[in-house]
């Protein structure tokens, strides 16, 4: 039986480019662009990603007698084209991916309120025995909701440390459940405002997408118009070079 971790290890894919490597190359590119100038993302991006990227041994084949006919042509773009599609690919994949937040969030909600049941009782308890204040509850609300039920916790944890030097070995509660409300609550707020914030992360991400496609796609149609100028007589550009559109596709600037 073949081994799982050794299938296709003949295939070298060592020389491939990280696509995160290119998206940080350009990055000082993006913020460059006037948001009036994004073009609108009509076009499937993976099928332009790997139509361009496969396209590129053509395309670069071209440069010497594009820069010999067009000597004012930007020469660069030969380069830049595959730091577009590569950075273009990631940052679709960042979009895909900006709402997402841990969907651990209703199990630890849940152990939460256990906790915050089992330390409001304890802490009643010694609060009847004179071991803490009764102010000691006095910022809890007990109300439901993922952040009123952390924020309870981080009280009754933080009532229940600084006491600890007289309640230890008087009560049920030891250390490593304090730890472990602590930890819950920390990660429950963290998870409150990490949801809250997802159509901030989406829109910032879908702008950023915009960014690249922008100079993908004007990369990739300045590279095909000058290749069909200087392959006019061949009349081999679409071979060379294939439109990312389709015929009822045009390009846009973003609404």
């Amino acid at each position: 039986m073949s081994n799982p971790s050794n299938f296709h290890a003949d295939v070298n894919v060592s020389n491939e480019r990280f696509f995160e490597v290119a998206y940080d190359k350009i990055a000082r590119e993006l913020d460059d662009q006037r948001p009036e100038d994004l073009l609108q993302i009509n076009v499937d991006i993976p099928t332009a990603v790997a139509t361009a990227l496969g396209a590129l041994p053509r395309i670069r084949a071209q440069r010497e007698q594009v820069q010999v006919a067009l000597p004012q042509f930007d020469g660069t773009l030969f380069d830049k084209l595959e730091d577009y599609a590569l950075a273009l690919h990631y940052a679709h994949a960042c979009c895909g991916t900006a709402g997402d937040t841990p969907d651990d969030l209703p199990t630890l909600g849940q152990e939460g309120s256990d906790s915050r049941d089992r330390l409001r009782a304890d802490v009643g308890a010694l609060i009847h025995r004179g071991l803490l204040p009764a102010t000691a509850v006095a910022d809890c609300c007990w109300l439901n909701g993922y952040k009123n039920v952390a924020t309870d916790l981080t009280f009754l944890v933080t009532a229940i440390k600084k006491a600890w030097p007289y309640i230890q070995g008087k009560c049920a509660i030891d250390e490593p459940e304090l730890e472990r409300a602590e930890q819950v609550a920390a990660r429950m707020l963290r998870l409150v405002g990490a949801r809250n914030l997802s159509p901030v992360a989406e829109a910032d991400a879908a702008d950023r997408r915009a960014r690249v496609y922008t100079l993908f796609m004007n990369c990739y149609e300045d590279l095909r118009r000058a290749i069909g100028f200087v392959r006019w007589t061949e009349g081999d550009v679409d071979t060379i070079m294939p439109t990312l559109y389709n015929n009822s596709q045009k390009r846009k600037t973003a609404a």
